[in-house]
């Protein structure tokens, strides 16, 4: 959509220049500051919720915790939850319906068409902002192979399907003009590097300045198809979310719950606070009877296999109890986050093997502790996104093959920048297919462990400066090979991958499984996202 919106934009025969990167700009600035105030509302609104407390000296009756219509917490929770996300989603949509309209509009002055444009970008950043924090909060209540971890190798599922696009289309483009570009002979190609690059920045501005563009006068149907089909995938999105919302959890009620029990209420009275996805007790229940029934069946069994034994024994002697549970066992539950046999809720001592690991944890709905809680993955987010996007797609964009005008294997020419933009989401879907086979509970002093891991990402700066470029010249610090190029890329693009699925997996951890508690975590979460997205492309501008 690139070329409509430098026809809608074009005035006086000039387009904007860096029409992508003030687009990304907008986006990233709303959804930065969205995020931005919804938890700064909740910060301050906790702060006077404690300052409020300390001056009300009536306590609330145990009866009338305990008379609480939990169920109603459920479904409130449960429906902010989808409000987050549906919410969002028909804004979006909403948005996309207009731009499809105005398609059809030539006549609209490129001023006005501008003001509409920065607007919808702002909203859609805010959207998709505030849909990726319900979106991960609803996700981050279950185990993470079916929540979190879908969530974002399906992000980099779309991201290959969009390359892939881009490149198949570029195979059919005719590659003339650009060997007559770039493969001509040229005394350019034998300068250095310092005098390519301003060689670089100076035609830049003279191309930019030069730029000319035809305004947009008849309806382009194409595009009008582009937003038209973005439209029908978000009206999918919203039905498809609202049959999982309405028929998922019940699906699997016999199994476990989503809890939102008052902690401090459920303490004070003594009693062990059921967070997270628990069993249900009426599935506690069966599976007693059926432990009883089998330890039964297994108890004559016995009886029956050693008759002969049994009857030389005497009439009044004492039937041998059936055997005692393990010692230490514990019954698999889902607030772990892991459907394993072997999952680490308790260890051999009936102690949570949380205990070992140095790494914060809260069930204090404050967004302060939340904050403190996920601090680790939440820097570890923003360093990784900070790193790419500084360096993609604008250095990556730049890369040539070492092999380029030699032959006319279009891989080494006009294809390489398409494949390298495919290479990329494929070794970030791999990143994100990887972290799902890592245990986060295993892993003691994670959270320190990843902030170490994006920090490390910065070695790949000096790593794509190494690599040919189209001003890279004759400079001395260049290895000329497309097996440590595309082996850079391949590195940047699995450890972007897997740093923030594993952050996403491992941030549900830090804080109790509660709806409200996830929804702020992924708020904090997804803040830390588009701020790490935001840097990037000021970085890259």
């Amino acid at each position: 959509a690139k070329p409509y919106f430098a026809a809608r934009l074009c005035q006086d025969g000039q387009d904007l220049v860096n029409l992508e990167q003030w687009f990304g700009l907008v986006w990233n600035i709303a959804s930065v500051l969205s995020l931005g105030l919804i938890i700064f509302g909740q910060a301050l609104a906790d702060t006077i919720k404690k300052r409020t407390q300390q001056y009300t000296a009536a306590p609330v009756p145990a009866a009338s915790a305990e008379t609480t219509d939990t169920h109603s917490r459920r479904e409130k929770g449960g429906d902010h939850a989808m409000l987050l996300v549906m919410l969002p989603l028909a804004l979006y949509m909403t948005v996309f319906s207009i731009q499809a309209v105005m398609v059809l509009i030539p006549n609209v002055s490129p001023s006005k068409f501008l003001v509409v444009i920065l607007f919808g970008l702002a909203v859609c950043g805010t959207c998709g902002a505030i849909a990726t924090s319900g979106i991960v909060a609803t996700g981050s209540l279950f185990p993470s192979h079916i929540g979190v971890n879908p969530f974002f190798s399906g992000q980099a599922v779309g991201g290959v399907a969009v390359s892939l696009v881009n490149f198949l289309s570029a195979t059919v483009e005719d590659p003339s003009a650009y060997f007559n570009e770039h493969c001509s002979t040229n005394p350019q190609n034998h300068s250095s590097f310092a005098t390519s690059v301003i060689r670089h920045e100076l035609e830049g501005a003279v191309n930019d300045s030069a730029a000319s563009c035809s305004p947009y006068q008849t309806v382009d149907w194409a595009v009008f198809s582009y937003f038209l089909s973005g439209c029908i995938v978000l009206l999918l999105c919203l039905v498809g979310f609202y049959f999982i919302h309405l028929y998922k959890l019940r699906e699997f009620r016999d199994e476990y719950e989503v809890v939102h029990d008052n902690l401090a209420h459920r303490e004070e009275d003594g009693v062990s606070p059921r967070i997270g996805l628990e069993l249900n007790d009426r599935v506690q229940q069966r599976s007693e009877e059926e432990q009883k029934n089998g330890d039964s069946r297994d108890h004559r069994d016995f009886l029956l296999n050693d008759a002969g034994k049994m009857s030389n024994s005497t009439e009044g002697d004492a039937l041998p109890p059936p055997p005692a549970p393990t010692a230490g066992s514990c019954v698999p539950t889902l607030c772990t986050g892991d459907s394993n046999d072997d999952a680490p809720c308790d260890n051999a001592n009936g102690e949570s093997l949380q205990e070992n690991f140095d790494d914060e944890f809260t069930d204090e709905l404050d967004e302060v502790a939340v904050f403190s809680a996920v601090k680790g993955p939440a820097a570890c987010i923003f360093l990784t996104f900070t790193v790419t996007l500084s360096l993609f797609p604008s250095w990556v964009s730049e890369l040539r093959s070492s092999h380029e005008c030699q032959s006319h294997f279009r891989l080494s020419n006009d294809l390489y920048i398409p494949f390298s933009f495919l290479f990329f989401n494929i070794g970030d879907l791999v990143g994100r297919m990887w972290a799902e086979r890592i245990s986060v509970e295993h892993i003691p002093h994670l959270s320190k462990k990843l902030v170490l891991g994006a920090m490390l990402r910065g070695v790949f700066f000096p790593l794509f400066l190494m690599c040919l470029t189209t001003f890279s010249g004759e400079s001395s610090m260049v290895i000329r090979s497309d097996f440590f190029s595309l082996l850079v890329q391949f590195l940047f693009a699995v450890s972007n991958g897997l740093l923030v699925s594993t952050s996403f997996m491992w941030s549900p951890h830090l804080v109790a499984h509660t709806a409200e508690l996830q929804e702020r975590a992924g708020e904090v979460m997804t803040f830390a996202l588009s701020f790490g997205l935001l840097s990037g492309s000021l970085l890259a501008f």
